[in-house]
């Protein structure tokens, strides 16, 4: 069973992967890039609600060990 990528990863896989489809497609408005465009932002939501959840626990554990 195969695993998906880090949401990291995906983040950065999709960059580049419009970075070249803009190039080839010449706009930012054309529909492939605009529908690649809108699946990055899911993966950055996602990516950016990891990280606020990781924050806020090392937070926790930061005011549990200084009061």
């Amino acid at each position: 069973m195969k695993h998906a990528p880090p949401i990291k990863d995906m983040v950065i896989t999709l960059q580049q992967q419009l970075v070249a489809l803009v190039q080839e497609k010449g706009s930012f408005s054309h529909p492939m890039v605009v529908a690649l465009s809108k699946e990055l932002d899911e993966y950055v939501v996602q990516l950016q609600s990891q990280r606020f959840q990781q924050y806020k626990k090392r937070r926790q554990m930061d005011e549990r060990e200084h009061g």
